[in-house]
């Protein structure tokens, strides 16, 4: 968001969070006065997402609309430790 996101042209980041029986999704949103669309290839950011996701067991959802994009990353919360 800082670097090439929402906050380079002074739009709003919003980051919320849920958790859903086992599961944790985050929401990370931006809204830009002038959004760009979809970027022409993945930068290192996205494939760092994506690779994170992978080796948590996640997903991670992409859309860019006219406002800005939306990220939902969706994350298996980890088993309690056993006890005794």
């Amino acid at each position: 968001a800082l670097k090439y996101g929402c906050w380079t042209r002074g739009g709003l980041l919003t980051i919320a969070w849920q958790i859903d029986g086992d599961m944790l999704a985050i929401e990370w949103s931006e809204d830009c006065p002038d959004a760009v669309g979809v970027p022409e290839r993945k930068g290192f950011g996205s494939l760092l997402m994506d690779s994170a996701a992978r080796q948590l067991r996640g997903e991670i959802d992409r859309r860019f609309t006219a406002e800005g994009v939306r990220v939902t990353i969706t994350l298996p919360l980890a088993p309690a430790a056993a006890t005794g």
